[in-house]
């Protein structure tokens, strides 16, 4: 980040920084404690650019804070972490609906999404697409 970002993060999410802090920094994140509550981002991962490195953060805080996985134990579910943290990023960065692309972008989105070891599925289980045959098309459009 040419220009830190700063950020002020409350008692709960310092609290979840500070016990994630290595699963954040494997993903490429640098935040630096300046002093109180707040928090300076020095480094973001790039395919992160075009968003709010302090709207990403809070919202990767957030989504390991959740109840349902026990952060406070001494068996941390590592990889559990790094999966939520994965998923925040890549809502985060996602292409935002009514967004143009052009072809070459559309193009490297199919083959990215077709590279995928199930590119039917969104992380979550949700559908990509569906295969419709004629007969389904046809009630659609009647």
């Amino acid at each position: 980040v040419m220009f830190p970002d700063p950020v002020s993060l409350p008692p709960e999410l310092q609290r979840v920084l500070e016990d994630v802090q290595p699963e954040v920094i494997r993903l490429v994140f640098t935040l630096e404690y300046v002093e109180g509550d707040e928090w300076c981002i020095r480094t973001i991962p790039a395919g992160l650019r075009e968003v709010s490195p302090r709207d990403v953060v809070l919202r990767l805080l957030e989504s390991v804070s959740e109840a349902s996985i026990n952060y406070g134990s001494d068996v941390r579910p590592v990889e559990a972490i790094l999966q939520r943290m994965a998923l925040s990023m890549a809502r985060s960065a996602a292409i935002r609906g009514g967004r143009h692309l052009s072809n070459d972008e559309m193009e490297q989105l199919i083959a990215e999404l077709f590279a995928l070891p199930d590119p039917a599925f969104t992380p979550n289980g949700n559908p990509i697409y569906r295969l419709l045959d004629d007969s389904a098309i046809s009630r659609l459009l009647s």
